[in-house]
């Protein structure tokens, strides 16, 4: 029998991905999803995921938004963050 959300199962974080990302050894690409016929834009590519989200996720249910919060004013982007040589 499976564990419904009352019974103790934890939650899995979703997010909806606002850029290209490359998680898990997969590369992930909005720009790639089925359109959608009402609005005529790619449908939202939504991934369930564990780890520490970065700026390019939008949380889109309550376990991701908790880890969102905890995570994201120290996320540090690996680029950005790189010595400059003058």
């Amino acid at each position: 029998m499976s564990a419904t959300p009352s019974q103790g199962a934890k939650a899995i974080p979703k997010y909806r991905l606002l850029e290209t990302a490359y998680i898990d050894d997969r590369i992930y690409d909005p720009k790639t999803t089925p359109i959608d016929p009402e609005t005529n834009e790619n449908r939202p590519l939504i991934i369930a995921y564990e780890g520490v989200p970065g700026p390019h996720m939008e949380p889109v249910n309550d376990a991701a938004r908790a880890i969102f919060k905890k995570h994201n004013p120290t996320w540090v982007d690996p680029i950005e963050s790189l010595p400059i040589n003058e």
